[in-house]
C-alpha cells in the first residue's frame, strides 16, 4: 500500500472538497496514528494511561468530525494529532490527579530538563510540561512543533524533518532553540 506523503495529502484535498473516503484515509494515516500515541504514553505505567489505540481512534474521529476539513497539508495534519494526543494524554492524567487527592491538580515542580520532564513516569510533570509547550507555541510556533515532537514523540530528526518539511539540520537546531526556551521558562517559573 502506497502511504507516500503525496498520497496522504491527495487523500486530505479530497476530504476538503466533500470527496475523500474517511475509511481510507484512516488506513493510511492508522501506523502514523498509532505509533505518535505510543509513543507519548511510552514509559507511563499501563494501569494508569488511557489504551493508545483508544486515543489514536478518537483524536482522528475528533479531527473528522470537527465540520470544515481544510488540512493545509500531511504536516499540519499529524501536526495537530500529535498535539491533540498530547493534550488528551495531559487532561487524562490532569482529571485522574484530581480524583486521587480529592481535588485540584497537584502541580509538580519540574527538573528544568525538557527530555527528562517530558519523559518522566510521574504524571504530573507530564502534564506540566505540556502546559508550558501549549503557553510557548504561540510566540515560537516552529521551535516548540518541533520539541513537542522530539521530547513528547520520540521522534527522529529525520522523522520530524519529513513532517516538517525541513532538514535534518533545521529541526536539530528548531531542538535545541526550542529546549532553550522552554528550559528558561522553567527557570524563570522556578524563581
Amino acid at each position: 500500500m502506497n502511504q507516500s506523503p503525496r498520497s496522504i495529502t491527495l487523500l486530505l484535498h479530497e476530504m476538503a472538497t466533500g470527496q475523500g473516503d474517511v475509511e481510507k484515509l484512516y488506513e493510511r494515516v492508522r501506523f502514523q496514528f498509532h505509533r505518535i500515541a505510543e509513543n507519548l504514553m511510552r514509559g507511563r505505567p499501563p494501569h494508569e494511561a488511557p489504551p493508545s489505540t483508544a486515543i489514536a481512534d478518537d483524536i482522528f474521529l475528533d479531527m473528522i468530525d470537527l465540520g470544515e476539513f481544510h488540512w493545509e497539508n500531511r504536516r499540519a495534519f499529524f501536526a495537530y494529532a500529535a498535539t491533540a494526543m498530547r493534550r488528551r494524554i495531559a487532561n487524562h492524567f490532569r482529571d485522574a490527579n484530581r480524583i486521587k487527592r480529592g481535588g485540584d491538580f497537584q502541580q509538580q515542580p519540574l527538573t528544568g530538563n525538557i527530555l527528562v520532564d517530558a519523559r518522566s513516569d510521574i504524571p504530573e510533570q507530564m502534564v506540566e510540561v505540556s502546559d508550558l509547550l501549549d503557553s510557548l507555541h504561540e510566540k515560537h510556533p516552529l521551535a516548540i512543533e518541533a520539541l513537542d515532537h522530539w521530547a513528547f514523540g520520540n521522534w527522529t530528526f529525520e522523522e520530524i524533518a519529513g513532517m516538517m518539511d525541513k532538514t535534518e539540520h533545521q529541526v536539530e537546531y528548531l531542538v535545541r532553540i526550542g529546549k532553550k526556551i522552554a528550559e528558561r521558562a522553567i527557570r524563570e517559573a522556578n524563581h
